[in-house]
């Protein structure tokens, strides 16, 4: 399994423990910014047409319950940020994880291979795979 997540969630505990910040506003800000990678990555990867279709509706219903950060000008919900203040982690990288390991243990074959549980490594497959054909 690959530590994709593993490292946001490291991240984010880190700025939790005020090793790199005390203040409530900035640590919202800092773990909306590891979200907003995570989600461009991840709605490039349920874009795909190969992507299973319940897979993509749960991530992207994911992404719209439980983002820290504004989406579309939608601000995030109150008690997603309760959540990530009180608990110092972020929900939604959590479930994208589990959705991710959900995604890896269907061992789906692709055009350009299997799909895993880093949507980063999907990525490059997938762009490897592509220019390759072009």
């Amino acid at each position: 399994m690959s530590s994709y997540f593993d490292k946001a969630e490291r991240e984010i505990r880190d700025l939790s423990d005020g090793t790199k910040t005390n203040e409530h506003d900035t640590f919202i800000e800092a773990v909306a910014a590891i979200e907003e990678k995570i989600i461009a990555e991840v709605s490039l990867v349920t874009g795909d047409r190969e992507f299973p279709d319940d897979l993509r509706e749960k991530m992207q219903g994911l992404i719209a319950v439980h983002a820290v950060c504004t989406r579309s000008g939608i601000a995030p919900r109150p008690e997603t940020l309760e959540y990530v203040a009180s608990v110092g982690s972020s929900r939604l990288i959590d479930m994208l994880h589990e959705s991710f390991h959900d995604l890896a243990r269907r061992g789906l074959q692709t055009r350009f291979g299997r799909l895993g549980d880093s949507p980063s490594q999907i990525l490059v497959l997938r762009d490897e795979h592509d220019e390759e054909a072009s």
